[in-house]
């Protein structure tokens, strides 16, 4: 029977029995983050970041992401969103069974792509298995998935060994998509293995450069260019070359070390040309102007060229201003020379007046 109150306003208020609904979830797609992401040991992932975390930290956060998964009321359809009645990760509650399960994942996220992807087949292979066996026609729901896990303690893995998920658990579980699902599904459906990325492999172009045009710049900046330098008197681990140098000098001596000169054409392109009996056996490939300075730039960065000093652009006159190439002058308009009468020394311009 419905009870009345009274509000403040002294109008009645009816008490009506809530009304359970099921909370929205978010079902696992392509965009789910994956394991070896989350955990900073992608092979992508820079060095700072992967030594930023241990490998008790990484148990930390595999822990607190399997706590949520253990709490939420049911399972969720990857595509429908409908909820389900249970929750097939609600065994993670207790702690040793989610340790089994967080050491499974850390060893699982060490792994490449390629490893990743045949243990998923082979769990989707077995689960087609034993849905033939058992006939079942709710495939929906239908828990055929091994939780994977990893235990020392007997008791703890005779516990976990008979436990089956669903799909939708077992993709929550690894952080695969739908996608992936799919595609790894197909795979198995017709025999077929995924591609495997040679990502171990050395491009060309990288392989080249590390083999013919590296050793010679080493051995260049080594031998023939520090020998040249002085410390810097402020600045320590700082060389400097001397004002006359520039890297454009530089790379010319360099070129020269291994047999070629450098010249320019009229439309002010670099060209190498053959130094005429240069020995063989001291000649070398040489790189570009632009891999010159990305190598200088990379490999040693404390190398400079020492700066010019002020004032140093041209001679000065007596007035204290530089002339020829300085400020005093440059500013100046030039004045215009016309016709000139030679015969009078005493009508002649100026020598200011001539360029």
């Amino acid at each position: 029977m419905k009870k009345k109150k009274h509000n403040a306003e002294g109008t009645e208020k009816t008490d009506c029995p809530a009304k359970t609904t099921a909370p929205k979830h978010s079902a696992p797609t392509n965009k789910t983050q994956r394991w070896s992401t989350l955990l900073k040991l992608a092979s992508w992932t820079p060095d700072s970041q992967k030594n930023a975390l241990t490998d008790k930290d990484r148990h930390v956060i595999i822990k607190n992401e399997l706590s949520h998964m253990a709490f939420e009321p049911y399972c969720t359809h990857s595509k429908k969103g409908s909820p389900f009645e249970s929750n097939c990760l609600d065994m993670l509650q207790e702690k040793p069974k989610a340790d089994a399960v967080a050491n499974f994942i850390f060893w699982l996220a060490n792994l490449d792509t390629f490893t990743q992807q045949l243990f998923i087949m082979e769990r989707i292979r077995a689960c087609k298995r034993l849905t033939e066996i058992t006939r079942s026609h709710n495939t929906a729901h239908f828990r055929g998935y091994v939780m994977p896990f990893i235990c020392k303690d007997n008791h703890i893995g005779n516990q976990m060994k008979d436990i089956r998920i669903c799909k939708h658990s077992f993709m929550r579980l690894l952080r695969i998509g739908g996608d992936i699902m799919r595609t790894l599904q197909n795979h198995v459906n017709n025999g077929t293995t995924p591609t495997k990325k040679m990502n171990n492999l050395e491009p060309y172009w990288r392989k080249r450069y590390n083999e013919i045009i590296k050793p010679p710049l080493d051995l260049f900046f080594r031998q023939r260019l520090f020998p040249l330098t002085t410390a810097h008197p402020k600045l320590s681990g700082v060389h400097e070359l001397d004002s006359d140098w520039s890297k454009r000098k530089v790379y010319g001596f360099y070129c020269n070390a291994i047999g070629y000169e450098v010249k320019t054409d009229a439309g002010g392109k670099t060209k190498l040309e053959d130094i005429e009996g240069f020995p063989p056996s001291e000649k070398r490939e040489a790189c570009s102007w632009r891999t010159f300075l990305r190598y200088w730039t990379k490999e040693h960065p404390n190398l400079r060229v020492r700066s010019k000093p002020k004032g140093d652009g041209g001679n000065s006159n007596n007035n204290g201003s530089s002339s020829g190439g300085g400020g005093g002058t440059r500013g100046k308009k030039r004045k215009a020379v016309t016709t000139l009468d030679v015969s009078d020394p005493q009508r002649l311009p100026p020598l200011d007046v001539y360029w």
